[in-house]
């Protein structure tokens, strides 16, 4: 996928989602009228309307950003308030990962900000990097120390 050389040049957006709950099928989809670019902003085109708008991201509880676009269901037959996280619609947008890695890799704030949705800012990593590397930048270890009752050390891992 060729990037645009601009990095405020709007893009189709795509975002991956579970198919079903019950079902662990992830599909990469675009999102009908929905634009974003390299910067994190979103853009929703209302051609029954004739305008564009950038739609400002809320934060959730965790801190991450993300959107409500208004989509029109086919399954439901109602427009229903569609809610996505903004750092995993700019990833998606600009990069094709293989589908394998959907289920077992994350979209990764290379800064630890939430609440920046660049995409040089981005990276795609496995569960288990991301979790190393959110111990790393609060000063943790990811040591295992493997002791005893008599609380001697055997070793470590």
């Amino acid at each position: 996928m060729t990037r645009p050389k601009d990095e405020t040049e709007f893009v189709q957006a795509f975002y991956v989602y579970q198919m079903s709950t019950n079902y662990p099928v992830y599909e990469r989809r675009y999102v009908k009228n929905l634009y974003v670019n390299q910067l994190g902003q979103v853009k929703q085109i209302k051609p029954e309307k004739n305008i564009a708008k950038i739609i400002n991201p809320l934060k959730n509880r965790t801190g991450y950003l993300f959107v409500q676009p208004v989509v029109f269901s086919q399954v439901q037959k109602k427009y229903i308030k569609l809610g996505i996280l903004v750092h995993r619609l700019v990833y998606f947008s600009f990069n094709k990962p293989d589908p394998s890695l959907y289920k077992t890799h994350v979209v990764h704030h290379i800064n630890a900000n939430k609440t920046d949705p660049r995409l040089i800012n981005l990276d795609y990593i496995s569960q288990s990097e991301n979790i190393q590397e959110r111990y790393k930048e609060q000063g943790k270890s990811t040591e295992v120390y493997q002791i005893e009752l008599n609380k001697h050390q055997l070793s470590l891992f």
